[in-house]
């Protein structure tokens, strides 16, 4: 599909906007591009593995195993950050109650306000989040994949480098896929408890640090840990904005509808 060119004005107004679609979010993925013989599954559903365990003739606890072939995990792995059944509870309505983990793998130099985060963005983009799935990427970590659908693209500075994976980082493209580190979800009796917040379905301006694709997957799949993505209201996901030093939201706001100000500043 094409690009619009819209005005970032204009999109500010409607970033919160809902959105329906038909768009499916596939279950599983097997991994590509590698010679290794037991590497994991690129993705794997919750509703996939849910199925899975309940085909099995296996007692309540148990299942996990029986399936392990999925996640090709050896006897001592665990899955990412699941809880021991007295760290959590399940509420009468099905919710479950336990302590949210943020958890990235960035640890690298962070923005506070959306002049800094414009300077430190290789890319930026309007984006629509069309869907969400809860499930497992590269096996262990479990978190959501969101489908993406680009707007416009605001700003693409072309790397001068390879990049880790002896690589040249493209421009996005027109949709791809971001996994977020957020899971709610209970596995075979073991709750698994990360993030805070989940994204929701709508438009975003998406800050990223690099457009690096994840070698492994057939997939067009970029990693939330390493962007920043920020609505109209100035909520924001991501660990590219340090939250514990960002500008208020009220703030963020403010200073993103002077987004197209700053980007010709740069220019």
């Amino acid at each position: 599909m094409s690009r619009s060119r819209l005005n970032v004005a204009v999109l500010l107004c409607g970033l919160l906007a809902a959105v329906s679609t038909e768009a499916e979010i596939p279950d599983r993925l097997e991994s590509v591009g590698t010679n290794r013989p037991h590497q994991p599954l690129a993705w794997l559903s919750e509703e996939a593995l849910n199925l899975a365990m309940d085909a099995e003739d296996q007692p309540e606890g148990s299942r996990l195993q029986s399936v392990a072939h999925l996640f090709r995990l050896g006897e001592d792995d665990r899955l990412e950050w699941s809880l021991d059944p007295e760290d959590f509870e399940i509420a009468p309505d099905g919710t479950l109650i336990c302590e949210p983990k943020p958890l990235t793998h960035y640890w690298g130099e962070q923005a506070t306000d959306i002049q800094a985060l414009v300077e430190l963005a290789k890319t930026i983009v309007s984006v629509r989040v069309l869907d969400s799935k809860p499930g497992f990427f590269a096996s262990s970590y479990a978190g959501e994949l969101l489908e993406v659908e680009v707007l416009e693209v605001l700003k693409y500075t072309e790397p001068g480098n390879l990049d880790a994976w002896g690589e040249m980082p493209a421009a996005p493209p027109d949709d791809f896929y971001l996994f977020d580190r957020y899971a709610r979800m209970v596995i075979d009796g073991r709750a698994i408890c990360l993030g805070t917040r989940q994204v929701p379905r709508g438009e975003f301006f998406l800050f990223m640090l690099t457009t690096r694709q994840h070698p492994f997957t057939p997939l067009p799949l970029y990693a939330l840990d390493t962007s920043a993505l920020i609505a109209a209201d100035g909520s924001f996901y991501g660990y590219l904005l340090d939250r514990s030093k960002a500008d208020s939201q009220e703030e963020l706001a403010r200073q993103l509808a002077g987004l197209e100000q700053i980007l010709r500043r740069q220019r």
